[in-house]
């Protein structure tokens, strides 16, 4: 039987300091910024390396560094890797979805919520598979996960990509054909956002996470 799996794609910023995590950087500096950013890529491959046949990975990297792709899992033998210098994530994304066409769908994810991924994903496989657009939106109005089935045409059009309209606007543009929302989670863009989201990266199904660890890390420096 062939693989009716949607085409999943990853999309991050490579963990190179000054170019990463941001809005975390101003908090704890650029060092422990980017090596947050290499600790949530690692987890977020690493489940994905365990869960899909197979997926892509669209790292941006700045034109003046070079790919280094260390933080991928041994056997990433499933990985197919593009490297862009494009700096805006919804710019790559709507490239990828204009020369991604799939039969059986398409599915966009980013590595600010390791653990949304690793609690939904499964469930918004099976959901683009039945044709659904499917939706994980986050506390601040973005989504950490974007379903795209072959029905939905034009998905991306006139969305504000970073702003707090982001789901709405998707939302807007399933209309006609309707999407399916999963439930809300948090994107880890601040040091509160870390806070927030520390005890559920401490209970016995995500502690065995490389973002757990660092978490825990940042609790005896009394970061968070």
């Amino acid at each position: 039987m062939p693989n009716q799996t949607p085409s999943l794609h990853l999309l991050a910023k490579a963990p190179i300091m000054g170019h990463c995590k941001s809005r975390l950087a101003l908090e704890v500096g650029e060092e422990r910024a980017t090596e947050f950013q290499l600790a949530c890529l690692r987890d977020v491959c690493a489940f994905l390396n365990h869960t899909v046949e197979n997926f892509s990975l669209h790292l941006c990297v700045p034109r003046e560094h070079d790919a280094d792709l260390q933080f991928l899992p041994d056997d990433h033998g499933n990985v197919a890797v593009h490297v862009s210098s494009e700096p805006d994530l919804g710019e790559v994304l709507q490239e990828t979805w204009e020369s991604g066409h799939s039969e059986n769908g398409l599915i966009f994810i980013g590595t600010d919520s390791p653990i949304a991924l690793i609690r939904h994903l499964l469930s918004a496989i099976g959901q683009v598979q039945h044709g659904k657009v499917v939706l994980g939106p986050t506390v601040d109005g973005g989504v950490y996960l974007i379903g795209v089935p072959v029905a939905w045409k034009n998905p991306f059009r006139n969305v504000s990509w970073g702003s707090s309209s982001v789901h709405e606007q998707l939302v807007q543009n399933a209309a006609v054909i309707g999407s399916v929302s999963l439930p809300t989670e948090m994107d880890m863009d601040t040091l509160n956002d870390v806070r927030h989201l520390a005890p559920d990266f401490a209970t016995l199904d995500f502690r065995h996470l490389e973002t757990a660890r660092l978490i825990d890390a940042w609790k005896r420096q009394q970061l968070v």
